[in-house]
């Protein structure tokens, strides 16, 4: 048995028996798993805080082969990012956050660019200012690092190049892209095609500051909303909670 240091961000947590917490950490080697905190409703030493959702932390535990849940021995808080969670709106923004990645992710240790995303996300969130972006972006890119959705920008139909043109329709069951010259759309979705090409291409500090119009992204967030849920084929938890709190108008004040 061999006691491993790793450090991550809990994104679930769920209280077991009278003083235990049983956690998923995605840590930032890459590996996401199962841990139990022993006891951490009760003591003194240890912070509750460090078994909530959203919370990064470090941990020191037993590797137990073949076993699905791990026990730690030490655990202590390294960010609990307060900043959203200091408001309801904000607090179910990182839950969401949370449960699309322990959703989406398999457990295993090959996600450690997923990591990154997550924890830049994170930041991102804690930072300021709440920015609609950060949802399409986090999902495009969290679909791409997993290899389930394609920087290939070319019409399904006639295989040309779809960004010059000046209409496409973009379908959520796939986001496979038809360009208007093949299949005039019902709604021209080029603007929201464009805005996934940028999203590919540019770091979210930078294309944060170009004027984005909310409804283009809107309609790419709500595309892949619908293309998750066909694809998981699951609602989570949250997600009727946070959109209706944030409003047509994407708006989340922390």
């Amino acid at each position: 048995m061999s006691l491993i240091k790793e450090k991550g961000i809990v994104v679930s947590s769920k209280l077991v028996g009278e003083a235990d917490a049983l956690i998923t950490l995605l840590g930032e080697s890459g590996s996401k798993a199962k841990y139990r905190l022993k006891g951490i409703k009760k003591s003194k030493n240890r912070p509750i805080i460090a078994s909530e959702t959203g919370s990064y932390i470090s941990i020191d535990f037993y590797l137990h082969k073949n076993e699905e849940i791990h026990n730690v021995k030490e655990v202590s808080i390294i960010e609990r990012f307060e900043k959203p969670k200091a408001t309801y709106e904000g607090y179910l923004l990182v839950t969401y956050f949370c449960e699309l990645i322990d959703t989406v992710l398999p457990n295993g240790d090959s996600h450690a660019r997923c990591f990154e995303l997550f924890y830049a996300a994170m930041l991102a969130l804690n930072a300021g200012k709440f920015q609609p972006l950060i949802l399409p972006f986090f999902k495009l890119r969290l679909l791409s690092l997993l290899g389930i959705v394609s920087k290939d920008f070319t019409c399904s139909i006639c295989d040309e190049p779809v960004l010059t043109k000046n209409s496409a329709s973009l379908q959520y069951m796939n986001l496979e892209m038809t360009c208007g010259d093949c299949h005039p759309p019902n709604k021209n979705q080029i603007l929201s095609i464009r805005l996934m090409d940028k999203i590919f291409k540019n770091r979210f500090a930078i294309l944060s500051q170009e004027e984005i119009p909310i409804a283009v992204i809107v309609e790419l967030d709500q595309i892949l909303n619908d293309y998750l849920r066909a694809y998981l084929n699951v609602t989570l938890k949250t997600f009727d909670l946070l959109y209706k709190s944030m409003g047509t108008g994407y708006e989340i004040h922390y």
